[in-house]
């Protein structure tokens, strides 16, 4: 598993140097991970540019780095590609994990949502505005009762 980290006095920055987080790199970027939250300043920025492909493995990896945040320490994921994003929709972890678009929106905590500095291929943010119940859509597929 290839990361950078990027020790920043206010956060780490972590960018995955890796096309795809799935069950093969998933362990050795959990253990990778949790040495570097354990001395990380307050904020962890995970930079998923790279990342094209993640499975149920790899998000299995950033729940549990999640969960094993130090009192005080934020995680925030930016950069998160078209399908990587569809996957934290279809499971709602868009609603558990911050996820900003560009990097240093994660450190000004706001969700990078200029639409100018979107990149193609990219989910837009912010995640809550986009995210919409899936029983609407079915009823609306059904024929518009709710």
């Amino acid at each position: 598993m290839n990361l950078t980290l990027d020790m920043l006095p206010d956060r780490a920055v972590v960018r995955i140097d890796e096309p795809r987080l799935d069950a093969a790199m998933a362990l050795s970027f959990k253990e990778r991970m949790r040495e570097i939250v354990a001395q990380a300043p307050g904020l962890v920025q995970v930079d998923m540019a790279q990342v094209q492909f993640m499975d149920s493995s790899g998000l299995g990896a950033l729940i549990a780095i999640h969960k094993a945040l130090p009192g005080g320490t934020r995680m925030a994921l930016s950069s998160v590609h078209a399908n990587v994003m569809r996957v934290l929709r279809l499971t709602r972890m868009d609603t558990v994990f911050t996820i900003v678009e560009r990097p240093e929106a994660a450190a000004a905590g706001t969700q990078g949502d200029d639409e100018a500095a979107q990149a193609p291929g990219r989910a837009p943010a912010p995640v809550a505005a986009r995210d919409t119940a899936p029983e609407a859509a079915a009823a609306q597929a059904a024929g518009g009762a709710s």
